[in-house]
């Protein structure tokens, strides 16, 4: 069977699984203190909008992200780099600038790689950190769901582009715009994650970031704590829906969130008894968390507004499902 017939996940689930010499799979492999990622794009993800600046800081946020929504302090990067031969040398030094401030940014250390020549190209960018975030809390009916800010900018990106449909066609969209493209080109992680982990530590169950689209995100705490989830909110900017109210294109929500992917922020699963502290404690850190829901011990669904949900969004063999 073709691989655009399988499915990255389901690939995962089936195949790669069996080679492991782990139990479990999960976004950052932590063991004795460290934590390791590795994250990577093909350059034909790049579109007009996105520079190889842009191209090199990206290829450093998406393992960033991993590494620090799962309670890790970046130590050190590596990358392996495949790039036509034609390419100009400047032009590779542009998409190392990116990458190499990134991990700057971050107060971590680029310590090397690898070069490839290649027609496609690609980037594949290797993390390691220090786990703060060491909990083995186990799952209870009632843990609460946190997102760390709205999304939906993304969505309006990449609905656009796969799309026929202009989304950024009113004209009081400029300021709205610019948002959208400041998340696609230049994301940024939230360092005050670490903060919030160090603080709230021994009342976190889970957390892992949702770059990979809010509902592949929440499958996968669906699986990996074998929990049922109760969603009530899927974390879309208000800016965002009123915006889509004026565009009055009958847009559901869901596939709004199919579209999702790239904002790089994270779900936090924690005890009930700590939802107003740690709220409030977010808030003191810049960010504008929202509760999507709760684990419910009882089912072993997704749902939101106890309605069953389909999982949907980007997979790297089948494109958008």
């Amino acid at each position: 069977m073709k691989l655009k017939e399988i499915g990255e996940h389901e690939f995962i689930d089936k195949v790669l699984k069996k080679y492991l010499d782990i139990k479990k799979l999960d976004d950052v492999f932590s063991a004795d203190g460290i934590s390791m990622k590795v994250d990577g794009f093909p350059f034909s993800y790049k579109s007009g909008d996105i520079t190889l600046y842009d191209l090199g800081w990206k290829g450093c946020i998406s393992t960033v992200s991993d590494l620090i929504s799962a309670g890790s302090v970046p130590l050190y990067f590596m990358s392996s780099i495949g790039i036509d031969e034609e390419t100009e040398d400047s032009e590779l030094e542009d998409i190392l600038l990116g990458l190499s401030e990134c991990i700057k940014y971050y107060g971590a250390k680029y310590v090397g790689g690898d070069l490839n020549n290649s027609k496609i190209g690609w980037i594949d960018v290797v993390g390691i950190g220090n786990a703060i975030l060491k909990s083995n809390l186990t799952p209870q009916k009632g843990d609460i769901i946190i997102l760390t800010n709205p999304i939906g900018y993304t969505s309006l990106y990449f609905l656009s582009n796969y799309s026929n449909y202009n989304y950024f066609m009113l004209d009081d969209i400029k300021a709205i715009k610019n948002k959208v493209l400041q998340r696609v080109r230049h994301p940024v992680v939230n360092k005050s994650l670490i903060s919030l982990f160090n603080f709230f530590s021994n009342n976190i169950v889970y957390s892992t970031d949702i770059s990979d689209g809010l509902l592949i995100s929440l499958y996968n705490i669906h699986t990996r704590l074998n929990v049922g989830i109760e969603l009530k909110d899927l974390g879309i900017s208000d800016e965002i829906k009123s915006y889509l109210d004026k565009i009055d294109n009958d847009l559901d929500l869901m596939k709004l969130i199919k579209y999702g992917g790239e904002e790089f922020e994270a779900i936090i699963v924690i005890r009930p008894s700590i939802k107003e502290e740690m709220i409030n404690y977010m808030i003191d850190l810049g960010f504008n968390p929202i509760i999507l829901g709760e684990i419910d011990r009882e089912t072993n669904y997704i749902t939101f507004n106890k309605i069953h949900i389909k999982i949907t969004g980007w997979d790297n063999f089948k494109g958008w499902f």
